[in-house]
């Protein structure tokens, strides 16, 4: 299963877990550190893919309009009960002329960023279970680091289940 939310997928396997605290004891900051396995598609639609097992630190901040967590990092533009507006990220590595890109010219790494609107469509009572619909709407910048240029636009709806086992300090995630 590929999972491609945030900047980068990833799939942190964490060596300092923090142990869930009840909602009105929540800390402003939380930190640990751990390992992050990255894969990433050569370009959208390869059949190739690089794969990347870096150290990780993650941060935890909670403020009342930015949030970080070890999922993502979001601008809370507008927020109810059952929608918010955030600010969406995605990126892509360089992906150099070989293998079945023989030939052709390489590919700089590109970003991609822009509003998500993100509606809640089921929530558990006790809150482990969770089904949002995802509707980010981003512009792609791809960019050698001497350059900018826009490459145009991207809509990527997705359809998410996040499920918590708290008492284990497990998630699960998948989307369509």
């Amino acid at each position: 299963m590929r999972f491609l939310n945030g900047l980068f997928a990833s799939v942190p396997l964490t060596l300092f877990l923090v142990s869930s605290a009840r909602a009105d004891q929540v800390p402003l900051w939380e930190a640990g550190a751990g390992f992050a396995y990255i894969d990433f598609p050569h370009y959208r639609g390869s059949d190739e893919r690089q794969s990347y097992l870096l150290p990780m630190p993650y941060v935890v901040y909670h403020g009342d309009i930015l949030k970080v967590d070890r999922a993502r990092v979001c601008g809370m533009l507008y927020h109810t009960d059952k929608t918010e507006l955030d600010v969406s990220l995605n990126g892509s590595v360089p992906v150099k002329n070989d293998g079945a890109r023989q030939g052709m010219p390489d590919l700089d790494p590109m970003l991609e960023i822009g509003p998500s609107l993100i509606i809640s469509l089921y929530r558990s009572e006790s809150d482990q279970a969770q089904v949002e619909l995802r509707l980010p709407v981003r512009s792609v910048i791809s960019s050698d680091f001497s350059y900018l240029r826009d490459v145009g636009w991207i809509f990527q709806p997705l359809l998410n289940l996040d499920e918590r086992v708290h008492e284990a300090g497990y998630a699960a995630r998948s989307g369509i």
